[in-house]
C-alpha cells in the first residue's frame, strides 16, 4: 500500500492546533519616504518582537511566537519549504486542509501566496503554484506503485459578500464545463501520473476572460452544509485536471478575472477574497496488504487585506468594497475569537460562521475537519504600526485554536482492510505452530490438517 513521498523540508507542526507562520516583507517606496523606520525584528527562526510605540510611548509585551518566522530576506522556496509543504503530506494521506494568507493591504499576501504579477517563474513563483506542482508530481510519484489520484479543481472569489465563478468563461452565473478541456488527455485513464501529456489545443486557446459577475437572483453559487457536516460550495465551475501545466493554465486564466483596484497602498490591490479548492482521490490498485481509497479537500486561500480609508486614499466603489473586506475579516477574527474563548461549564459555545460568506465557505476548515495553515505577511515599518500589531495579534489568537482532524477513507475498504490484516496475522500464527508441531514429532498429525486455501 503505497505512501505519500514526504517532503524534505517538512516542518514539525502539531495536527492538534491551527499552524501559524510570520513572513516580514522589505520595506517599498511610500515607507522609505514615510522615514524608513523599522518597527519589527525577527529574533529567532520562531519569535518575533515589536518596538515600543512612540506615538504613545506604552510600554508592553511585543514579543511574539509562532510555528515559522521568515525574516526580510528569505526567498519564495524556502518560505515553501519550512511553511506548506509539509501540509500537501497530510492531503495525500487523506486529511483535509487550508493554508491562507493574512494581513493588511499591500504587506505582500498575493506574492507569497501566488508570486509577482508579472515575470511568474519556477524560482519566484508563490505557495498556490508550488503546492500544486509538488501534488502532481507525488501523485506520479505513488502511480508507480500502483496508487491512482485524480483532481478535481474549483476557483471563486468572495466580493463583496457574493460568490463568484472564477472559471465562468461566458460569464453568464452558470458552471461552465471545462473539465474535458483542462484536463484532456491521451491517456483514457484519470490518473495525475499523465504529468507528460499536454492539454489540447482549446485548452490554450482560451476566451478573452472577462471580469466576473454577480449571478442573477436564483442562479449562481450557494454554499450549502452536507448531512455529514462538509460544507460544499454548488453552482461553480469543477475542472478535472490531470496535470501541474493545466491547472496553472486555469489558474492564470481566474487570476485574471479577479477584482482589483489601485489604491495608494498598492497599485494592485485585491478587492476580493480568492480560493482555490482542490478535490484529490487516491485509490490504491495493490490489495497484496488491503485496498485503501482515501480522499482530501485542500482550500487555498488569498485573502483581501485589512484596509484604513485614510491610508488607501480609497472612495467611491473601492472604498465600499475596503469596508466589505474589513467586515469580512472583523467576522473571521470572531469566529477565531469564539473558538478559542472557554465556555462557561456546560456551555455549548456558539461560533459565529454565519457572519459572513467567507466563515461560511471555510467553517470547516478554520475550526472543523482539516489541518489549517495561516501565512501572516506583515510590513516593517513604523508607519504602519497598528496594523502591524493588529495582525501579529490575530495570529497569536488563531495559533491557540484546537482541531479534530479525522482521516478521509472508505469505512467498507478500512473494515475490508482490517480483516486482511487479521488473516494474515493468523496465517503467520499457523505457520508457526505448524512448525512447533514438526519439531515436536506431530508431523504425521499436521498432514492430516486440511490445508489452508492460498485466496483465503
Amino acid at each position: 500500500m503505497a505512501s505519500p513521498a514526504s517532503g524534505a523540508g517538512a516542518a514539525p507542526f502539531s495536527d492538534s492546533s491551527v499552524a501559524v507562520c510570520v513572513r516580514v516583507r522589505p520595506m517599498n517606496d511610500r515607507e522609505r519616504a514615510a522615514g524608513g523606520v523599522e518597527v519589527v525584528s525577527v529574533t529567532g527562526p520562531q519569535t518575533i518582537a515589536m518596538a515600543d510605540d512612540p506615538s504613545t510611548k506604552q510600554e508592553d509585551t511585543r514579543d511574539f511566537a509562532f510555528d515559522q518566522v521568515f525574516p526580510l530576506v528569505t526567498g519564495q522556496k524556502e518560505v515553501y519549504d519550512r511553511s506548506a509543504e509539509h501540509v500537501v503530506d497530510r492531503v495525500l494521506d487523506g486529511f483535509n486542509a487550508c493554508v491562507f494568507a493574512y494581513g493588511q493591504t499591500g504587506s505582500g499576501k498575493t506574492y507569497s501566496m501566488m508570486g509577482p504579477e508579472s515575470g511568474l517563474t519556477p524560482d519566484n513563483e508563490g505557495i498556490i503554484p508550488r503546492m500544486c506542482r509538488d501534488i502532481f508530481g507525488r501523485l506520479g510519484d505513488m502511480a508507480a506503485k500502483k496508487c491512482v489520484g485524480t483532481v478535481e479543481a474549483t476557483y471563486i472569489e468572495i466580493y463583496n459578500e457574493s460568490i463568484r465563478d472564477l472559471w465562468d468563461r461566458d460569464n453568464d452565473g452558470l458552471p461552465d464545463t471545462i473539465g474535458a478541456v483542462a484536463a484532456k488527455s491521451t491517456s483514457a485513464k484519470p490518473v495525475a501520473a499523465t504529468l507528460s501529456s499536454k492539454p489540447s489545443a482549446k485548452s490554450v486557446d482560451t476566451p478573452k476572460p472577462a471580469p466576473a459577475k454577480a449571478a442573477s437572483a436564483g442562479t449562481g453559487p450557494r454554499v450549502r452544509q452536507s448531512p455529514s457536516g462538509e460544507i460544499m460550495v454548488d453552482g461553480v465551475s469543477r475542472a478535472v485536471v490531470h496535470n501541474f501545466e493545466g491547472l496553472a493554465k486555469l489558474l492564470a486564466e481566474g487570476t485574471t478575472r479577479r477584482t482589483v483596484a489601485k489604491t495608494k497602498m498598492n497599485a494592485v490591490s485585491s478587492r476580493s477574497h480568492s480560493i482555490l479548492t482542490l478535490y484529490i482521490t487516491i485509490s490504491d490498485e495493490d490489495d497484496s496488504d488491503g485496498n485503501e481509497s482515501r480522499r482530501a479537500k485542500l482550500h487555498l486561500v488569498d485573502l483581501a487585506g485589512s484596509e484604513r480609508a485614510d491610508s488607501t486614499g480609497a472612495t467611491g466603489a473601492t472604498l465600499k468594497e475596503g469596508a466589505e473586506i474589513n467586515q469580512s475579516l472583523s467576522a473571521l477574527g470572531n469566529v477565531i475569537n469564539a473558538l478559542t474563548t472557554v465556555p462557561a461549564s456546560g456551555a455549548k459555545p456558539f461560533i459565529p460562521y454565519r457572519d459572513s460568506t467567507l466563515t461560511r465557505v471555510l467553517q470547516d476548515s478554520i475550526g472543523g475537519n482539516a489541518f489549517t495553515m495561516m501565512l501572516c505577511c506583515v510590513s516593517p515599518a513604523l508607519v504602519n504600526y497598528s496594523e502591524i500589531l493588529a495582525s501579529l495579534r490575530f495570529a497569536a489568537r488563531a495559533k491557540a485554536i484546537k482541531t479534530k482532524v479525522t482521516r478521509n477513507v472508505d469505512p467498507a475498504l478500512a473494515k475490508l482492510n482490517a480483516m486482511v490484516a487479521e488473516n494474515k496475522a493468523l496465517r503467520e500464527l499457523t505457520a508457526k505452530l505448524v512448525g512447533v508441531c514438526t519439531t515436536k514429532g506431530l508431523a504425521a498429525e499436521v498432514a492430516k490438517l486440511p490445508e489452508i486455501p492460498a485466496t483465503v
